[in-house]
């Protein structure tokens, strides 16, 4: 019987690349609160719009979500972090639509919770009512 020392066999397994396909990370990050996006999720967001060679200077200049979504970063601090204008529209039209889903979340949200404060109120007003009467 032939077996090989298990330092021989093991030292040739490799363990897999664990970064995550471009699409799942796109998925990840976009379903996630962009205000509250890490410098890293606004690298992988920026790699999901195909803008890799524009991550190493938002990087250097601590772009987080909360300065991303911010008015404060305007065209022209925009274009020193993509100067070539084709990828700076690219990017205005995608974090477009980051404010826009953001947007739709939130009123969404809103809608619920005043329709679940019109429910609360309608329920203790007519449990007044009743204690009303009862006295």
């Amino acid at each position: 019987m032939n077996v090989e020392p298990v330092a021989e066999s093991t030292s040739e397994l490799k363990a897999p690349n664990s970064k995550l396909p471009k699409q799942g990370i796109a998925e990840g990050v976009v379903n996630s609160i962009p205000e509250s996006w890490s410098i890293e999720q606004v690298a992988q967001w920026l790699s999901s719009i195909h803008l890799e060679k524009h991550i190493e200077k938002f990087r250097e200049n601590e772009i987080n979500g909360s300065l991303l979504m911010s008015d404060g970063l305007d065209d022209i601090l925009l274009k020193e972090l993509i100067p070539p204008l084709k990828y700076r529209i690219i990017f205005n039209n995608e974090r477009k639509k980051l404010r826009s889903r953001q947007q739709q979340k939130s009123t969404i949200s809103t809608a619920n919770t005043n329709d679940i404060r019109v429910t609360l109120k309608s329920t203790n007003t007519s449990k007044m009512v009743k204690d009303r009467s009862l006295s």
